[in-house]
């Protein structure tokens, strides 16, 4: 029977060898997003639609609605639209 050092140290060659050098720019999390870009949702509950948009309205937050019945916001807009319409659809649940 022969020792399974040989076949360890060949792994371990192999393992060295095969690891590459770390990437020379810093991979960043998330890329920069242009505060103009238009995003959109779809709402099809009528009535969570409207506490939404009146919701919008109320924090003057830019908003249109689309051909295809999305709402369209900027993207700068992102996470107080996402908030609005988290606690309109939570309003509604609520209350069924």
């Amino acid at each position: 029977m022969k020792p399974a050092l040989p076949t360890l140290h060949t792994l371990l060659a192999c393992l060295l060898f095969a690891c590459g050098s770390p990437p020379e720019e810093p991979i960043t999390e998330t890329p920069a997003v242009d505060p103009m870009t238009e995003e959109f949702f779809f709402m099809r509950n009528e009535e969570i639609l409207e506490a939404i948009l009146a919701r919008l309205e109320r924090e003057n937050i830019e908003h249109w609605l689309n051909d295809d019945g999305s709402v369209g916001f900027y993207a700068r807009d992102t996470k107080t639209v996402d908030a609005i319409a988290n606690a309109e659809i939570g309003n509604w649940v609520t209350l069924q």
